[in-house]
C-alpha cells in the first residue's frame, strides 16, 4: 500500500496536493510519503524479526543543488 493517490485529475501525497509543492517549491521536487516509509520499515522488520540484523535506510543526495 502507499500513499500517493489521484483526487480528480490531481496527484496527492497523503491528502497534500503535488501541484501545491510545486508551486510553493519548484521543480525538481522530490516527495516522499512518511505513512509509506513506515509502513515498508515495519514490513521488512517483521520480515527479519527472527534475525539479528540492522535495518537502514537511505536517500540519495542531491549533489546537482
Amino acid at each position: 500500500m502507499h500513499h500517493f493517490s489521484y483526487h480528480g485529475q490531481s496527484l496527492h501525497c497523503e491528502e497534500v496536493d503535488l501541484a501545491a509543492i510545486a508551486d510553493a517549491v519548484g521543480t525538481p521536487v522530490y516527495v516522499y510519503s512518511a505513512a509509506t516509509l513506515k509502513r515498508h520499515a515495519r514490513v521488512i522488520a517483521g520480515a527479519f524479526k527472527n534475525h539479528d540484523c540492522l535495518i537502514a535506510y537511505s536517500v540519495k543526495a542531491n549533489g546537482n543543488l
